[in-house]
């Protein structure tokens, strides 16, 4: 199979399903700009653990003066800004650091919350990672989620093909609302989000419980939140 043929493939397949295979209601540009609208939809409402071929892990580098920016460059782009960075690991402390928000920042003037050698901390502003760790130089690796490559007739979706269907539903409702047929529209928007929800839902029931899980740590953000 060579490259774009899944891409052909899902754009044939939308073009059947919005009952137009001459292609000329709605053009193939058109589906793909639908198609990956949607990818990056979908993207950004599934469960990480759906997200594989997303997951990054980005080369040891030093931060000086308390802060890094993201990650960059093409095809390396964090998904939705802050949301797609997951973690940040301390590679001189060997430890994983602990996300803190900005409007907590006051608590933490407090000696006995403040950041530091036994107390690892970071967040998110502004395209940039600031981090406390009582070093001047940090060497540290973030583990984030990228934003899918789009789609054209020579690169193939990023997402796996469990996620196709989802993407598929989204992309006709996106083309519904242009040919003014909302209520196809709501139809296949509301499918895709049934399927979003039923997908997560089985995620997160599989997620464990625990010290050091992804469970304890919501549940210490909400108690912060408090």
């Amino acid at each position: 199979m060579a490259a774009g043929d899944i891409t052909d493939a899902l754009v044939d397949e939308l073009q059947i399903r919005m009952e137009n295979p001459e292609a000329d209601k709605f053009t193939d540009a058109m589906c793909l700009d639908a198609l990956n609208h949607a990818q990056k939809k979908t993207a950004i409402m599934m469960h990480n653990d759906y997200l594989g071929e997303l997951q990054v892990i980005t080369t040891a580098g030093s931060a000086s003066s308390s802060t890094k920016a993201f990650p960059s460059g093409a095809g390396n782009l964090p998904l939705n800004g802050a949301e797609g960075i997951l973690e940040v690991y301390s590679v001189t402390n060997s430890k994983f650091m602990k996300k803190t928000r900005v409007e907590d920042q006051k608590r933490f003037e407090n000696t006995l919350l403040a950041g530091g050698s036994t107390n690892l901390i970071y967040y998110l502003w502004d395209q940039q990672i600031y981090i406390t760790t009582g070093l001047a130089t940090e060497s540290m690796q973030e583990y984030f989620l990228k934003t899918p490559v789009e789609m054209t007739t020579s690169v193939d979706p990023v997402l796996g093909t469990r996620l196709y269907e989802i993407m598929l539903r989204f992309a006709e409702g996106n083309l519904w609302t242009t040919d003014k047929k909302l209520g196809r529209r709501v139809s296949a928007y509301k499918d895709a989000l049934e399927q979003i929800k039923r997908m997560n839902k089985k995620a997160f029931d599989a997620e464990p419980e625990g010290i050091g899980t992804k469970e304890s740590r919501r549940q210490e953000d909400n108690t912060i939140r408090r």
